[in-house]
């Protein structure tokens, strides 16, 4: 097993950022192509967040999706 060191805090980039349950809706926004499999997702507080798209559920062409796993 390999160790590392930590040599700073990690600053998040998103203070208030939302935690996606399995099983809720969530609207599905842009794709970068920066970021290959990543998708801008608001939950329904309103909050949104980049998501893994392997954890979402939606129907071809739908904008709405469900999160499959705890994120």
């Amino acid at each position: 097993m390999r160790s590392v060191r930590v040599i700073e805090d990690y600053k998040a980039q998103y203070p208030d950022a939302p935690a996606f349950k399995a099983g809720e809706s969530i609207s599905c926004g842009k794709t970068d192509p920066e970021a290959p499999g990543w998708i801008w997702c608001t939950g329904a507080d309103g909050r949104s967040a980049w998501v893994p798209m392997r954890i979402i559920r939606r129907d071809e062409n739908a904008s709405d999706g469900r999160i499959l796993e705890n994120y």
